[in-house]
């Protein structure tokens, strides 16, 4: 009886019709994070930290390693907040809504999302700057040489060197290669990078202007979503003006969203998508999301392998966008937070978390269509056998609760079959192998495995299927 491994495929590729993916190409993976041998986790899930109950989404998170303070802004209230998760409202005045960015200068975090720059110093009162000449508008804070530099739609300003308090009117210079908006800003490597609508320039400190643009640093590439900037190291990932997921990695471009690219080109409203780096337990990943489309992207850094990521509304029985609109790692508590996209909860993220906030991760993994190299030979498929890793959950009472794992299939491109319910073992096992029998026949054969349960599960690559071939139709 011959035997052939079915490939699940590295990540979701979206970039053909669903019909032509084919044995080791995936339409779909939702709620995984391959491993580095290629099985499919499921992701962390995420628990309360705090609620800063104000209804509105997180806008921002930011620890200040100088300050050893955590930064919350939510409905344009600050506040800071302790490891227990205990917060203090230090004042209002920022935007009601918008990202928000923070930098710290050695004595205050600044702040701005849209509007007037606001300071705390040692986590006290939040306090606007006062000085007259200091821009308004503010959609962007970097620092560099000294320089408080705050980015408005059509400027670029700059503070006192020794005093970011102190701003003068005559302060400031133009990306100039285009005539495009301003829409995000990042400083690093000694560097001013300004994206705008058409155009990227960067800018250095050369000792006199003080700002000088650099030669060589002009790209004919825009950014349509302001808030998908997102820096990981030396890289720049952004979300270019003709929609593909691009870096700027040192004065290169690349398009490194191929494999979505169809998908995304699809979305009518890409404009306020936001971008967050996340690293943690060994992982990189640019998460992207779309929130006018509920969608949400992540890709594994040191992979190049796009997942995507959602939250499980069971009340609809629907994926929504993954509820993080922003992320921040506090070392000092070795926790890993991300604030929630619609109310003003933060939550903590991590791999002993097995749902999210009490809802369920539903990964799920849909295989392409399999046909053995051949589609015109009706195949007998007498068994498939699959080994996953199931873990403990610690919140649980162990040998209490079964396992399952749910699957399905439809045959020729047909209506899906009814779902086989298989079990997994208690809380306690963590090594399944499985062999389900008398799968009927088939040409070409498609694949869907969910597993629901708040425990740590892996589903291993490849599956084994025995058939035999029946002759050609």
């Amino acid at each position: 009886m011959p035997r052939a491994n079915i490939e699940i495929g590295l990540d979701s590729y979206k970039n053909v019709d669903e019909i032509s993916t084919r044995n080791g190409l995936s339409p779909l993976v939702f709620d995984a994070m391959k491993t580095d041998i290629g099985d499919d986790e499921k992701r962390h899930g995420y628990r309360q930290f705090t609620d800063l109950a104000t209804g509105k989404p997180i806008d921002g998170i930011f620890w200040s390693k100088k300050q050893k303070k955590l930064f919350a802004v939510s409905n344009g209230i600050a506040y800071t907040v302790i490891e227990s998760g205990g917060a203090t409202n230090i004042g209002s005045g920022l935007e009601k809504s918008g990202k928000v960015f923070f930098k710290d200068d050695g004595t205050r975090v600044n702040m701005a999302n849209g509007g007037a720059i606001y300071h705390s110093t040692a986590g006290g009162t939040l306090t606007q700057m006062v000085d007259g000449d200091a821009p308004t508008e503010v959609i962007g804070l970097g620092m560099i040489d000294g320089y408080l530099v705050a980015q408005t739609l059509k400027q670029i300003h700059f503070s006192n060197p020794v005093d970011t308090t102190e701003w003068s009117a005559l302060d400031f210079f133009t990306a100039e290669s285009r005539p495009d908006d301003n829409v995000a800003l990042q400083v690093a490597f000694e560097e001013v990078t300004i994206f705008g609508t058409e155009s990227i320039d960067v800018y250095f400190n050369d000792g006199v202007s003080p700002f000088s643009i650099l030669d060589g640093g002009f790209k004919e590439k825009g950014c349509i979503a302001p808030d998908s900037v997102a820096r990981d190291d030396e890289i720049f990932f952004f979300l270019s003006s003709d929609k593909e997921v691009t870096i700027l990695a040192g004065r290169t471009l690349e398009n490194i969203g191929k494999a979505i690219g169809k998908e995304i080109q699809g979305y009518d409203v890409v404009e306020d998508a936001v971008g967050n780096i996340v690293k943690m337990f060994g992982k990189k990943f640019y998460v992207l999301s779309f929130p006018t489309e509920q969608k949400t992207w992540a890709f594994r850094i040191d992979q190049g392998s796009w997942t995507p990521w959602s939250f499980w509304n069971s009340y609809a029985n629907v994926r929504e966008a993954f509820r993080m609109r922003c992320y921040c790692y506090v070392p000092d508590w070795n926790k890993h937070l991300i604030g929630d996209s619609r109310t003003g909860r933060i939550y903590e993220w991590h791999p002993d978390f097995f749902d999210d906030d009490g809802r369920e991760i539903r990964l799920e993994r849909l295989t392409g269509h399999i046909d053995h190299g051949d589609q015109s030979i009706e195949k007998i498929c007498h068994g498939l056998y699959f080994k996953l890793k199931r873990g403990v959950n610690t919140t649980i009472t162990p040998n209490t609760r079964e396992g399952k794992l749910l699957i399905k299939f439809r045959t020729n491109n047909e209506g899906w079959s009814n779902e086989r319910t298989v079990s997994l073992g208690f809380d306690g096992d963590t090594k399944v192998n499985k062999f389900i029998k008398r799968l009927g026949r088939y040409h070409v054969r498609q694949w869907s495995f969910v597993h629901t349960d708040p425990t740590p599960f892996t589903l291993i690559n490849p599956l084994i299927e025995h058939f035999d071939s029946v002759g050609r139709n």
